[in-house]
């Protein structure tokens, strides 16, 4: 599945969508595969140009809650509920090796996610911790531990050896990889929420840090969002606070930590909104979008070329990220939601001319590109 490679269709049934509903969905490196985890304890490796199920990679004993490709596209990186993380070769669907046994996580995984040059594997889970593993071994370099609940998301800067980390106590943190030292903790300046079971999941708690990991974003179920001077160690601005600022309910950070995109309510109870900030400052830079319905995404692309909000209605757009003028749009299904109850974002493709999306019952996926729906596979409007 490197760049470049074919991949043959043998085995593949095309069409067999998850039994249950999806908890994420991606792209390839290369743009020519997407892959979703679902709560059926699978993901699936999907053919973009065709539609077509390429294979099912089934071995996990509970709920599949996150997947992602490797930087080259050769591998496949599983997290599961069964308190473990698992590694495939993209290409056949062989179970590489497991990321578990004593020294492995003992609850629930949240996320698993390649280092930007695919040798390590950062995982984090409900037992409170984050673990570092080496992904040629399977075996753990160290654990980070620094949060006090369950970590939601872990996550690595692109070009730098740090991670972020983000917790159901309103904590974060910024990690030096090369040591496993905290580099800077964000204390829980995000109100916490009375939780009971997995309600910090419907709360949403996202973290991001930019390509050279000097600015980080964070965002809580209090309906704001942080800008923070990594380097520094200190709060640059508060998004949704003061007076006459919108809430926020979801907070990306372009790749060079120039622009912070937000969703959230807009000043009548039937409206949101999405905008843009300047990360120097958190000064409102631009109101992008107005909705009748929430969104349910809005993400730059990896080139950070492009930006994409779908509202729930399921109309999508796509802005060119120097214009900020509309490039195109299309109208991809309603929204659907996890089994967490959360809403099922889209995937954008690095180049910014591709969406995968969630069918409406969350079970099936449709890819649209450059304004046209291209197919559709599984849920109440698939093609015959």
């Amino acid at each position: 599945l490197a760049q470049g490679s074919y991949l043959a269709l043998h085995g593949a049934r095309g069409g067999e969508c998850h039994r249950r509903k999806m908890h994420s969905l991606v792209f390839s490196p290369d743009e020519a595969y997407g892959l979703t985890a679902s709560e059926d304890n699978t993901a699936k490796l999907w053919n973009v140009s065709s539609g077509e199920l390429i294979r099912t990679f089934d071995g996990h004993g509970d709920g599949v809650v996150s997947a992602a490709f490797s930087p080259n596209g050769s591998l496949v990186l599983t997290a599961s509920k069964d308190c473990t993380a698992k590694l495939w070769h993209a290409s056949t669907g062989e179970c590489l090796g497991t990321f578990g046994g004593p020294e492995g996580h003992t609850m629930r995984v949240n996320s698993a996610v390649f280092s930007p040059d695919g040798a390590f594997a950062l995982t984090s889970s409900k037992d409170s911790t984050v673990k570092l593993w080496n992904v040629a071994s399977r075996t753990v370099v160290r654990t980070l531990q620094a949060h006090r609940e369950d970590v939601i998301s872990a996550s690595f800067s692109r070009t730098v050896g740090r991670a972020i980390t983000a917790c159901g106590d309103s904590t974060a943190a910024v990690w030096d990889i090369a040591t496993g030292n905290v580099k800077v903790l964000f204390l829980p300046l995000h109100e916490t929420y009375a939780r009971d079971g997995d309600r910090s999941w419907e709360h949403g708690w996202t973290s991001e840090l930019s390509r050279d990991g000097d600015v980080a974003v964070t965002q809580h179920g209090d309906e704001t969002a942080r800008i923070w001077d990594v380097a520094a160690g200190r709060l640059r601005a508060v998004l949704g606070l003061f007076v006459g600022q919108p809430p926020v309910l979801s907070a990306a950070l372009s790749h060079d930590g120039k622009f912070v995109l937000t969703h959230g309510r807009g000043p009548t109870k039937e409206s949101w909104e999405a905008r843009l900030w300047w990360a120097s400052n958190g000064a409102e830079h631009k109101l992008l979008d107005v909705s009748k319905e929430r969104y349910t995404t809005a993400v730059f692309s990896a080139d950070r070329e492009y930006a994409l909000t779908v509202a729930g209605e399921g109309l999508a757009k796509v802005w060119n990220a120097r214009s900020w003028r509309l490039a195109w749009s299309v109208q991809l299904p309603r929204a659907a939601f996890s089994p967490s109850g959360t809403h099922i974002s889209a995937a954008f493709s690095p180049s910014g001319t591709r969406i995968l999306a969630p069918s409406e019952d969350g079970k099936g996926l449709t890819m649209a590109s450059m304004g046209t729906v291209k197919w559709t596979r599984g849920g109440p409007d698939e093609a015959p």
